[in-house]
């Protein structure tokens, strides 16, 4: 009875720790909307200084949008609502979709963005969920770019026999291997409070294994602190309509 009124209490501080988390991830990019609208309605001189202005509240925007998005995905998660829808579509075109939207987040001389794929020169029919296997590669990237400072970060997409391979590595701080069990956890953060360096929702990893067990895949991290991080996971080429919801294998090494 104890160990289980602890583990309510735990699991309440979590969640209220989150939530603060989330009230400084919504007000930040909300904070600079405003900020900059303000600037273009009472001091503007000229084009450039515009175009200026634009470019940050357009960033806030894309921001907010994404977190809205998270939250949202991981509501229909948590009420078993979230719906799979099945399609076939060529893998390569969900691919360079999310590298042309992320090579743009990359300041120039800072890290390298490798692409690699066993299939550029060539459709790659999948039969699957387009908007799931798109998350999992944006929340991936987007994971890999924010804690990678030096080095490189490399998106590699193979296919193996009736499988789809997918591959982030990157050169980042890496996870320590105490705090790589929670990683994927709901609502757990490695570090919660809201003036954390690294900005964030902190659901990324979270919805990246919700989809891929929905997708009947498997996930597995490589990662040693300061030598960087590598997930991989591997989807069914082709699935069938209904796809059972089943606990994803999550496997923690370090290299």
């Amino acid at each position: 009875m104890q160990n289980a009124l602890e583990k309510a209490q735990e699991n309440e501080q979590i969640k209220a720790s989150f939530l603060r988390a989330m009230n400084h991830e919504i007000r930040t990019p909300l904070n600079g909307i405003v900020g900059f609208t303000q600037l273009l309605l009472s001091k503007v001189s000229n084009y450039h200084e515009v175009q200026h202005y634009f470019g940050f509240i357009n960033s806030c925007n894309q921001r907010l949008v994404e977190i809205i998005e998270n939250i949202l995905d991981l509501s229909l998660i948590e009420n078993r609502q979230m719906d799979i829808h099945i399609s076939e579509f060529d893998l390569n075109e969900v691919i360079d979709a999310c590298v042309e939207k992320y090579a743009q987040q990359i300041e120039p001389g800072t890290i390298k963005f490798i692409i690699n794929k066993s299939m550029a020169n060539e459709p790659c029919g999948v039969v699957s969920d387009r908007t799931k296997i798109s998350k999992i590669i944006q929340h991936l990237l987007s994971n890999a770019i924010k804690f990678t400072h030096k080095g490189f970060v490399e998106l590699k997409v193979t296919e193996e026999k009736d499988q789809i391979i997918i591959s982030v590595k990157d050169t980042g701080i890496g996870i320590d291997p105490k705090h790589q069990a929670i990683i994927f956890d709901r609502f757990r953060q490695i570090d919660m409070d809201s003036t954390r360096r690294y900005e964030g929702s902190g659901i990324g990893l979270t919805l990246v294994k919700e989809f891929v067990t929905m997708l009947k895949g498997e996930i597995n991290l490589y990662s040693e602190l300061n030598h960087g991080s590598q997930f991989i996971v591997s989807l069914p080429k082709r699935i069938e309509n209904e796809v059972k919801n089943t606990t994803s294998k999550v496997l923690f090494t370090q290299t």
